[in-house]
C-alpha cells in the first residue's frame, strides 16, 4: 500500500532567515523567540496598524493605476483625471509611509 507523503518539512533555519529580513507581523511567535535568542538585539515589527494602512492605500493606488488608462482610452477624460490625482496622492502616502521608513 503506497502512503503520499507531504513535503518535507523546512528545516529550522529558513523561517528565521526570512523574519531576520523581512520583520512580519503575524503569527510568527515561535520563530521569534528562537531569533530572539541568538540576538538579543533583535526587534519585533510593532508596526501592524501603519503597515495595513499602507496595504489599504497601495490596493487603492494599484486599482487606479489599471482603471485610470481605461478611462482614458475610453475618452472618460473626468475619471481618468481623477484617477490621476488618486494614483499622486496615494504615491506621496505610500512614499512618506512605507518607502522612507525601510529599515536596512
Amino acid at each position: 500500500m503506497n502512503s503520499i507523503a507531504g513535503p518535507a518539512p523546512t528545516d529550522e533555519e529558513t523561517p528565521e532567515n526570512f523574519y531576520r529580513k523581512t520583520h512580519p507581523w503575524g503569527f510568527w511567535k515561535r520563530v521569534c523567540k528562537k531569533v530572539l535568542a541568538d540576538n538579543s538585539n533583535f526587534k519585533k515589527n510593532t508596526n501592524f496598524v501603519r503597515d495595513f494602512a499602507n496595504i489599504v492605500v497601495g490596493i487603492v493606488w494599484q486599482t487606479c493605476l489599471v482603471a485610470a488608462p481605461i478611462y482614458l482610452v475610453c475618452k472618460e477624460f473626468t475619471f481618468a483625471g481623477t484617477g490621476l490625482m488618486i494614483i499622486i496622492v496615494c504615491s506621496i502616502i505610500l512614499y512618506t509611509n512605507w518607502y522612507k521608513k525601510f529599515e536596512d
